[in-house]
């Protein structure tokens, strides 16, 4: 019994070392992607980032218009402001399509600090303030950041001319 519990004892061992291992080539594999992802989106002009505080957040501008479209991701879509490019295209000239990416989403800084809903649209009006880029705005959230546009027209109404 002693040399069995002894054999089960080694392989759970063996099966956490390998665990662990696994785990920080795919923590390395990452940082690697998330460099290459940047690199990638800095060649193509699709890296602004601009302060929001204590981090970075990245801000795409596209077109001088006199309405403002703030285009927010939702989850899953790092390769946003590339796809808004096509969508903007498609545009009038009247129209600024700026992305937004929030806090620790894409190439975009995060922080150490709890991201709640009231601390990712403060981030985005502070660095689309550091842009430039003044309200009113027509709020296009996507999915999951439907829950902040919802929240920044609920609170800064006077920000907010139109959701789509």
């Amino acid at each position: 019994m002693k040399k069995a519990g002894k054999i089960i004892g080694r392989i759970i061992l063996i099966l956490l070392i390998l665990f662990l291992i696994a785990l920080i080539i795919c923590f390395f594999y990452q940082k690697s992607a998330q460099k290459k992802d940047r690199e990638l989106l800095e060649k193509d002009g699709f890296a602004n980032l601009v302060s929001a505080g204590d981090f970075d957040i990245n801000v795409n501008i596209l077109g001088d218009g006199k309405y403002t479209i703030i285009a927010m991701p939702g989850s899953g879509d790092s390769a946003f402001p590339v796809s808004m490019k096509q969508f903007y295209e498609h545009l009038s000239d009247d129209i600024t399509l700026v992305t937004v990416l929030r806090p620790g989403y894409g190439i975009s800084g995060g922080t150490k600090k709890d991201m709640t809903t009231e601390k990712i649209v403060e981030s985005t009006r502070t660095a689309l303030k550091n842009a430039g880029i003044e309200a009113p705005y027509i709020l296009m959230p996507h999915s999951l950041s439907g829950i902040y546009g919802t929240y920044w027209e609920s609170t800064y109404p006077d920000e907010i001319s139109g959701v789509i």
